[in-house]
C-alpha cells in the first residue's frame, strides 16, 4: 500500500487569492495538485458548476493538476476512491507517495 507524504500533504491551501480543499506539493513546497472535495449539492445550479470550472481552469494555468472526489462517488466506497487519487499522484508524482513498510520503519 502507498500513503501520500504527510508533509507534501495541505489542507485549505490557499493560491491566488482562491483556497483548494486540499493540495499536494512538489519536493520545492509549490502545489502541483489540487483535490477539491465536492457534493452534488453544491453544483445544483449551472452558476455554481460555471464558477468551479472557471475557478479550475485559472488554476490549472498555475500549473496545478486537479483531482476531483465527489461525495456520490466517495461515500459508496471510500477505498476505491482512495486508490484512484493515489494512482493520479503517482503518476504526476511517484515521489510524492510512500510504501507502507517505509512509513512503519520510520515509526
Amino acid at each position: 500500500s502507498y500513503f501520500i507524504k504527510p508533509e507534501r500533504f495541505i489542507s485549505n491551501y490557499k493560491l491566488g487569492g482562491y483556497l483548494i480543499d486540499f493540495a499536494i506539493t512538489n519536493e520545492n513546497n509549490k502545489a502541483q495538485i489540487a483535490i477539491e472535495c465536492d457534493g452534488a449539492n453544491w453544483h445544483n445550479t449551472e452558476q455554481a458548476y460555471s464558477h468551479d470550472l472557471h475557478r479550475e481552469k485559472i488554476l490549472e494555468s498555475q500549473g496545478l493538476n486537479f483531482y476531483r472526489i465527489w461525495s456520490k462517488s466517495w461515500w459508496p466506497d471510500p477505498t476505491k476512491e482512495i486508490e484512484r487519487l493515489l494512482k493520479f499522484v503517482g503518476e504526476i508524482d511517484p515521489a510524492a507517495l510512500i510504501e507502507e513498510e517505509s512509513k512503519i520503519a520510520e515509526e
